[in-house]
């Protein structure tokens, strides 16, 4: 839009002056002043209406945009949700794991005594969960980075991870006797993170294994066959994980004894009768022909020797203690009566001298 500009344009009289200068009459002075004023009249009308021109231009040029007095304002609502969960081992919560989230919003935080962990004001978005189990050397994850989404307000996602024990710890071992290897001797392995019980026979070459175990803390015992003595038939191992730890026990040959005797009664050997060892070792037999018993292999020390007395015999005793040392024999007799019969004596005559004798 063009603003033209006005002037004002005061018109000179065009009659002649008078001497004096001024103008020639009264009525020609009145005629020029009404010209003045009636141009400066329509310079005011033409100035006033190209004003209202330029503000309407103006009006009409703002942005449609501007807010009605009416108009709501606009809100940005922020959606906030929590990232939570649990990390465990075969269902045993694991404490003191490290767990970070990464996103729009980044945190840290420690699994508490149960394994759980949470992070609140979490805003909308995806994000990353990884966990750090150093801690926990002995425990395998197959997974220790996750994913998840925050989509709507007050949400909750839960974020596991589950890992299992790692079983490679191996105790091995020799039982000996005087330098040589024995079979058969029972070995138990108890204890550990999982109280096992691990029960295994030495091979013939007094070798034990005991395998698939968790690091920790085990007892190791042998049951210690008959003639052989050892310093210890228990003792305390500690392996870690994926490390193999030794314990033999080494023991010395011992001369057994033996124990022997033989039941009688009226002198005679008498088979069947039961008889019962006792002390270091423990054993029953009974007598057999002639009466005769053995206790064999046994360890030096003190026994008892007993029997159960058959009906209608009487011994002095039913008991005996017997000492044995290496390679000794100890000898325990047992003697017994039989009830004595009433005897009857039939005599049908006497002579004496050819003459007969009655008796009464």
């Amino acid at each position: 839009m063009i603003l033209q500009s006005h002037s004002l344009i005061f018109s000179r009289p065009s009659g002649p002056l008078s001497k004096s200068g001024g103008r020639q009459d009264r009525g020609s002075r009145e005629t020029g002043s009404q010209r003045v004023l009636c141009n400066l009249q329509k310079w005011t009308e033409n100035t006033m209406k190209h004003l209202r021109y330029l503000l309407l231009a103006a009006l009409v040029a703002m942005p449609l945009t501007a807010c009605d007095e009416d108009d709501d304002p606009v809100v940005e609502v922020t959606i906030y949700g929590t990232v939570s969960g649990t990390v465990s081992a075969e269902g045993t919560g694991l404490s003191g794991v490290g767990v970070t989230l990464v996103g729009a919003t980044s945190q840290s935080a420690t699994t508490g005594a149960g394994g759980t962990y949470t992070f609140t004001n979490v805003e909308a978005g995806s994000y990353g969960v990884s966990i750090d189990a150093s801690t926990h050397s002995d425990v395998s994850f197959s997974q220790t980075a996750k994913t998840t989404t925050i989509s709507t307000s007050g949400e909750t996602a839960t974020v596991d991870f589950s890992g299992s024990y790692i079983r490679t710890a191996t105790i091995i071992g020799v039982v000996t006797a005087s330098g040589n290897p024995l079979g058969g001797v029972a070995v138990t392995v108890t204890g550990g993170p999982d109280n096992v019980t691990n029960n295994s026979v030495t091979n013939a070459g007094g070798e034990y294994f005991a395998t698939g175990l968790r690091g920790g803390t085990f007892t190791v015992t042998i049951t210690p066959p008959a003639g052989v003595d050892f310093t210890t038939t228990s003792t305390p191992v500690t392996v870690g994980t994926g490390e193999t730890k030794t314990a033999h026990f080494p023991g010395a040959t011992v001369e057994l004894a033996t124990i022997s005797g033989a039941v009688t009664v009226d002198n005679v050997g008498t088979a069947g009768v039961a008889v019962a060892l006792s002390g270091p070792a423990t054993a029953t037999t009974e007598s057999g022909p002639g009466g005769a018993f053995a206790f064999t292999n046994l360890t030096p020390g003190n026994y008892t020797v007993s029997i159960t007395a058959p009906e209608d015999v009487t011994f002095e005793v039913l008991s005996k203690d017997v000492s044995v040392g290496m390679g000794e024999t100890g000898v325990v007799n047992f003697a017994g009566k039989s009830p004595m019969e009433a005897a009857t004596i039939s005599i049908s005559s006497i002579t004496k001298a050819g003459a007969p004798v009655t008796l009464s």
